[in-house]
């Protein structure tokens, strides 16, 4: 069993994807796909420690997918940092939630996915 924290990153980019996994695949047992669809079917499967998501992904934007997690009991203590390039917070109830800009800080990252991880 991997005791790796579990980061699931939801973006339609795939050089997001590819830097994201370069990045964090190190340090954490790190899973990227690339719709909010794909994204809530993934959680069914496996419940991430921390879900980061791009701001725009075709059929099932950042928003919608957010949205629909929010009204589900078992994905509401999910942290959520939101990737996006003008560093807002989408409305969703979850309080364990960053925003990050793009392009993204390595150290900036790797402190706000820390802080998640040891708030939630």
């Amino acid at each position: 069993m991997n005791s790796r924290p579990y980061i699931l990153f939801a973006d339609d980019r795939l050089t997001n994807c590819f830097l994201m996994s370069d990045t964090l695949a190190g340090e954490f047992d790190f899973f990227f796909i690339p719709t909010g669809g794909e994204c809530i079917k993934s959680m069914e499967e496996r419940l991430p420690d921390l879900l980061m998501i791009g701001d725009s992904m075709p059929i099932q934007d950042s928003q919608e997918t957010t949205n629909i997690l929010k009204n589900h009991q078992q994905y509401q203590k999910v942290p959520i940092m939101f990737v996006n390039k003008d560093n807002v917070r989408l409305a969703t109830d979850n309080i364990h939630q960053f925003s990050l800009k793009k392009p993204i800080d390595k150290e900036q990252l790797l402190w706000k996915i820390e802080q998640l991880l040891n708030h939630s």
